[in-house]
């Protein structure tokens, strides 16, 4: 992944030390899983790290926005499966090279 990092955003925080603002995000990180993107789909899997750890990180960290897609394999997903339980109803996601040229363009360089 090119040295990237995945991770999900739980909540954005400002934090403020003598007059100057710090804009920040408390995260969850997601690791690879393989040495190499899936050779079915050309995508990169990623999982939640053990423990799921949080950090604090400075939002000039962040290069951009992702789309994960969870992995489901051949089970059908549930119809009553809401969009905010995405992140926990998975053990996998795939990490969408596809969803913009941008994405492809860093994923590839």
């Amino acid at each position: 992944m090119g040295g990237l990092l995945v991770a999900r955003v739980i909540q954005f925080v400002t934090l403020v030390h003598r007059d100057t603002d710090f804009p920040c995000a408390l995260v969850e990180w997601f690791l690879p899983v393989g040495g190499m993107p899936d050779p079915v789909t050309g995508m990169w899997i990623v999982r939640p790290e053990r423990g799921r750890p949080v950090d604090l990180i400075h939002l000039d960290t962040v290069v951009r926005s992702c789309h994960l897609i969870g992995v489901y394999g051949n089970a059908p997903i549930p119809r009553n499966l809401q969009f905010s339980q995405s992140h926990t109803a998975f053990k996998a996601f795939y990490l969408n090279s596809y969803a913009d040229y941008h994405m492809h363009e860093l994923l590839l360089s």
